[in-house]
């Protein structure tokens, strides 16, 4: 018998690029689909939050969770399972952050894509990186192949 986790997860763009929802869905599916997960997306409206403290135009992402990121996420925060919030730019240039076991993440939609989210939302869940499995969704952002849950993966999901 199987056992389908339904997690609610909700997106909030404030400016730029946006991934398409349908991109969004069909690599949520792709990927945590092997793990018997299932995704709601539900989509807000842009906001506008006066987050930027050092006014230097960007989020600091130096850290978990930085100042600026504790204002958007509680302007912004909401009762869903995962929150993501698609920012412009980060203060180093990467494509996303999430920490560990949390329920916030942040996709750098100038930089990032459907398949950061994907990538974030795994470390939301407890998972690290995998520095030798290009396949892997885990993996660094370099590989355009990855998108797979290896074993280990799929059993930490599913305790």
């Amino acid at each position: 018998m199987s056992i389908l986790s339904s997690n609610n997860l909700i997106l909030k763009c404030f400016k730029g690029t946006d991934p398409e929802e349908t991109d969004i869905v069909a690599i949520l599916k792709k990927v945590y689909g092997q793990s018997v997960q299932k995704f709601t997306i539900t989509r807000r409206t842009a906001q506008t939050v006066d987050f930027d403290d050092n006014h230097d135009g960007k989020v600091d992402v130096g850290s978990w969770i930085s100042g600026e990121m504790t204002k958007i996420k509680n302007a912004c925060t909401s009762a869903h399972d995962y929150n993501i919030f698609l920012v412009d730019n980060p203060s180093d240039g990467s494509s996303g952050y999430m920490s560990f076991n949390q329920k916030y993440g942040f996709i750098h939609a100038d930089n990032g894509n459907a398949r950061t989210i994907a990538h974030e939302l795994g470390h939301g869940q407890g998972l690290s990186h995998t520095p030798t499995d290009a396949d892997n969704i885990m993996y660094n952002y370099t590989s355009g192949t990855k998108w797979r849950l290896r074993k280990s993966q799929w059993d930490s999901l599913n305790p």
